[in-house]
């Protein structure tokens, strides 16, 4: 809602694919993508050292040591995003946009990776298509997006959104 040519690509995406399959519409795919970069769900991690390990650069971790870090930071690490801060999907249709695999880990990886993963992403993806079908959304105007970093990530303000029926067309 806070970038409308994102929206209206989106709907026309949605409104000209007649069998509406979330796992086919190609800028539904890069939308959720750039949200979960800006806005992951789990926006900071902390794991417990199983072994001793020393990193690349040197430093020393002791099996035992807790590590945290933040997903959030990564995804708007400017040595890895171009406008890190800025919400723009498009930038995943290139396909060489990470440069690191740990880049982007809205799930995390290796074995701790989110099972649900798959299925969260379709469920985003049916909740939105069938959202956009049905109703409008427009922002109420004036409000703080400043968000609240807790064990997941949540707008500190809530958002505050009107919602109306879209013209059904026969």
């Amino acid at each position: 809602m806070q970038n409308p040519k994102v929206l209206a690509k989106l709907e026309r995406e949605i409104n000209s694919n007649p069998s509406v399959d979330p796992t086919q519409l190609e800028y539904l795919e890069i939308v959720v993508k750039e949200t979960l970069r800006l806005y992951p769900s789990v926006p900071q991690v902390s794991r417990t050292a199983v072994n001793d390990y020393i990193l690349s650069n040197g430093s020393k971790i002791y099996s035992g040591e807790r590590l945290s870090y933040s997903i959030l930071a990564l995804h708007r690490d400017e040595r890895y995003w171009d406008k890190p801060d800025e919400y723009i999907p498009e930038r995943w249709e290139d396909r060489s946009v990470l440069k690191h695999p740990y880049q982007y880990v809205p799930f995390h990886m290796g074995q701790q990776q989110c099972l649900g993963m798959h299925m969260a992403q379709l469920e985003a993806k049916m909740l939105i298509v069938q959202l956009l079908k049905k109703f409008k959304f427009e922002l109420v105007p004036n409000q703080n997006f400043d968000t609240f970093i807790g064990i997941i990530l949540v707008p500190k303000n809530g958002i505050r959104v009107k919602v109306s029926l879209k013209e059904q067309h026969s």
